[in-house]
This record gives structure tokens, sequence and C-alpha cells, in this order.
């Protein structure tokens, strides 16, 4: 429960405004699931999402999610609930768009 309260204190401090945050029994005892995803717009733009997964070992899990985004010249414009910074997938590559997504799950051990 404090692991819930500290993440809606600092979605508060960010100013969150549409990403998504939610709590709940997970599968994936002791584990953090984390996709991160882009997309590479043909004016040059860049949207780069973010989920996280987080189950700890009683089964109870969060989930946060969100989007950032950025202008064609690589500047930060605005987030839906966090995001990451993807740019590097896309710079020079003005002419060619697309997208792409990575994933990664780290362990805790729960004994």
């Amino acid at each position: 429960m404090i692991l819930f309260n500290l993440v809606c204190l600092f979605a508060c401090l960010l100013g969150f405004s549409e990403g998504s945050i939610s709590q709940g029994a997970c599968t994936g005892r002791g584990s953090k699931k984390i996709v991160e995803s882009w997309r590479c717009n043909r004016d040059g733009s860049a949207e780069c999402s973010e989920e996280t997964n987080d189950c700890d070992c009683n089964n109870s899990g969060i989930r946060i999610g969100g989007t950032a985004y950025y202008d064609k010249y690589g500047k930060f414009t605005h987030a839906d609930g966090g995001g990451w910074d993807c740019r590097s997938n896309c710079s020079g590559r003005p002419s060619t768009y697309g997208g792409g997504q990575s994933r990664r799950t780290t362990n805790e051990w729960c004994g």
C-alpha cells in the first residue's frame, strides 16, 4: 500500500494527466515487467510509451503507463502519464517512420 501511495504522490507532483495507474491482484509473483514502445512519425515527431507491471511477493501489483511526445526537432512537448525518452530510436532517420518495442523483466527473491 505504501508503494501505491508513493506512486500517486509522484503522479500528482509530475502532473500526470491521462496516463494510467491501477492496483490489484497480479500474476508473476515478485516480478517487474517493463514494456517500452516507440513510434517515429512521418513528420519527424516521436511518441514514446512505457508500461510497468510491478507484482510484489504477495501477488499485489501496480500497473503504470504513459506516453511522452516529442516534436520533429526532438523537443519534448507533453506527456500523458509519463513515458520515456525514445528520441535516439528515431533520430538520423527523418525520412523513415515506424516503431518498435522492447521488453524486460526483473525478479525479486520472495523467499
